[in-house]
């Protein structure tokens, strides 16, 4: 899977209403996603959700950056008071700029023509110290980011005892429980307890973690569908079957 390059927002070319998807209210940590085919809206749950529970919807990717992500709502007329928001807002400013510049940090690391695996993994280690509760369920969207381009930085060099631990994180900082799946051995399934934010990064790991873990096979189905709306376009990623198994007709 190709990402978009870092610091590239998706481009939309196309509008429409649906009435009752437009009744659906803003997260930054929703319970489900959308996806389009063609002109058809689809809204599947990003996690398990109790009966009588409203929905919510990303409008928006969101990002720890107040200011911007409360110009994007002020284009529906509302603020955003979910955890996320909450947040970051009462993180020091200070320690917001100290995550800019530890980003930039990486960023540069990251275009190096060698990567310096040993000084990356001590800048992250800085970055995940700057948030103030590591086992909050609160999401880390910036750690998480950076978490994600190390594993896949190292896809080629290292092997996937190194690599595993990356992506468990990853996912944790996403509010994601998991359990299994770093020691490397056939005894140590990978599971996923709770799932959190869905993301591009999140359906990619999964697609190396189907090549080397017959048991994420069923999470990475579950990811792409949530995702893209559908699993049937999942079947054969660069030539082969990522699943491990069928996943039927389209």
């Amino acid at each position: 899977m190709t990402l978009p390059p870092a610091g590239d927002e998706p481009k939309y070319h196309s509008s429409g209403i649906w009435l009752r998807a437009a009744k659906i209210n803003h997260a930054c940590i929703p319970n489900c996603v959308r996806s389009f085919l063609g002109d058809l809206l689809i809204i599947r749950a990003a996690r398990d959700i109790p009966a009588d529970t409203e929905l919510f919807m990303q409008y928006f990717a969101p990002t720890e950056d107040i200011t911007r992500s409360r110009d994007r709502m002020s284009e529906w007329g509302f603020i955003c008071k979910c955890a996320l928001c909450k947040d970051v807002e009462s993180t020091d400013i200070s320690e917001l700029t100290r995550r800019e510049r530890l980003s930039a940090e990486l960023d540069l690391m990251a275009s190096a023509e060698v990567l310096d695996a040993v000084a990356y993994r001590a800048v992250l280690k800085v970055l995940e110290g700057s948030y103030k509760d590591s086992n909050s369920r609160v999401p880390k969207l910036r750690l998480a980011k950076y978490q994600f381009r190390l594993a896949r930085l190292l896809r080629k060099s290292a092997s996937h005892v190194v690599i595993m631990p990356l992506i468990v994180d990853a996912f944790r900082s996403l509010g994601y429980s998991t359990t299994g799946g770093i020691s490397g051995t056939k005894t140590s399934r990978f599971t996923i307890k709770r799932w959190g934010i869905m993301t591009l990064e999140v359906v990619d790991a999964l697609m190396y973690l189907g090549t080397i873990r017959p048991e994420a096979a069923k999470y990475l189905q579950i990811a792409y569908r949530i995702f893209a709306g559908e699993d049937w376009s999942l079947r054969v990623i660069d030539g082969r079957n990522v699943t491990g198994h069928s996943l039927g007709n389209p």
